[in-house]
């Protein structure tokens, strides 16, 4: 099981973090990995919502499902995702620092269908979270 956590501090208030990078339409100006979304079930970011993600992952499009299992607005949104290649759940949390929110992303992915290269593709899974919230900040840094 692959573990990752990163967390970043962004120079913004909570709700406009929270409402900017829990909404899946804004996934492809800071995920570098995103490719496309769609609700399948639900009306909005809530629990129970269900959704189908593209990402490309190692050179390929990985198709995953997922549901949100955890959501409380501007405080957190977690969700659980499946495909015949990767599972697991990852966990957006914000906090307020007074004029800047505290982002923490945290997760686990069950890489072990991946035959060759799980090593390699759990730290590109960990760089890629680092490197997302970084683009994350500096999207709504620059308003």
């Amino acid at each position: 099981m692959a573990l990752f956590s990163s967390t970043i501090t962004i120079n913004s208030d909570v709700e406009s973090v929270f409402n900017f990078a829990t909404d899946p339409e804004n996934n492809g100006a800071w995920q570098s990995n995103f490719v496309s979304y769609q609700q399948t079930n639900g009306d909005g970011m809530e629990v129970g919502a269900t959704y189908r993600y593209v990402n490309s992952f190692l050179g390929m499009n990985l198709q995953t499902d997922g549901v949100v299992t955890e959501y409380e607005p501007n405080q957190v949104m977690t969700y659980e995702f499946k495909s015949p290649t990767v599972s697991g759940s990852s966990r957006f949390q914000v906090e307020d620092k007074g004029n800047k929110t505290e982002v923490t992303v945290t997760g686990k992915a069950d890489l072990s269908a991946i035959k060759f290269g799980k090593k390699i593709a759990e730290m590109k899974a960990k760089k890629q979270v680092r490197s997302d919230l970084k683009k994350l900040k500096k999207v709504l840094e620059a308003g």
